[in-house]
């Protein structure tokens, strides 16, 4: 994933991770590229410490610039609205985690811009459990 991404994606345009956590799979130093979570970035810190992923680096984990909880109903529009649209949305093993898939990927649409894109890694059950 982190090979085939920054020759799909121009960073240079806005771009959404979905729950980056411990783990993005793209440069969050850039001002142009976002991350959603349902966590703030100290809350991701505890967890993955309390998760013993062993050691990690706590810098890499990325501010949470925009929080998804339960006030916005989990909906990626009303928590972002229509000051900002994404050229590429990137969500890795998240989608299997939202309870409407359906209603997520609207919600996601709205957020898109005309030419935008999303990109999904999602897991295969059958060799893997997430």
């Amino acid at each position: 994933m982190r090979t085939i991404l920054p020759k799909i994606i121009d960073i240079t345009k806005n771009v959404l991770e979905i729950g980056a956590s411990h783990s993005p799979l793209i440069d969050h130093s850039k001002p142009t590229v976002f991350n959603i979570d349902i966590m703030t970035r100290a809350e991701l810190i505890d967890k993955n410490i309390k998760e013993a992923w062993g050691e990690f680096d706590k810098d890499i984990i990325p501010k949470t610039d925009f929080l998804l909880s339960a006030q916005n109903d989990f909906d990626f529009y009303k928590c972002i609205g229509d000051d900002i649209k994404f050229d590429y949305i990137v969500s890795s093993h998240n989608f299997e985690h939202f309870p409407n898939f359906i209603k997520s990927l609207n919600s996601l649409e709205n957020i898109l811009s005309e030419e935008g894109k999303i990109i999904a890694f999602i897991p295969d059950s059958r060799f893997e459990f997430d």
